[in-house]
C-alpha cells in the first residue's frame, strides 16, 4: 500500500484503532500469560485488553 492510500484510507488516529481491533479480532487473540482465548478491550485504553 503506498503511503497516499494509507493516509487516505486512516486519516486519524481513531479509524486506525479501529482497523487494528478489527484485525485483531479476526487474527484471534491469545493472552500470552495465561493462554486464554475470551477476552474485552478497556474502554479506557483501547490497545490493552483484559482476559
Amino acid at each position: 500500500m503506498r503511503h497516499i492510500d494509507f493516509m487516505n484510507a486512516f486519516p486519524d488516529e481513531a479509524s486506525c484503532k479501529s482497523k487494528l481491533i478489527e484485525y485483531r479480532e479476526k487474527q484471534g487473540v491469545v493472552c500470552p500469560r495465561c493462554g486464554y482465548t475470551q477476552h474485552y478491550w478497556k474502554k479506557d485504553e483501547e490497545k490493552f485488553l483484559r482476559c
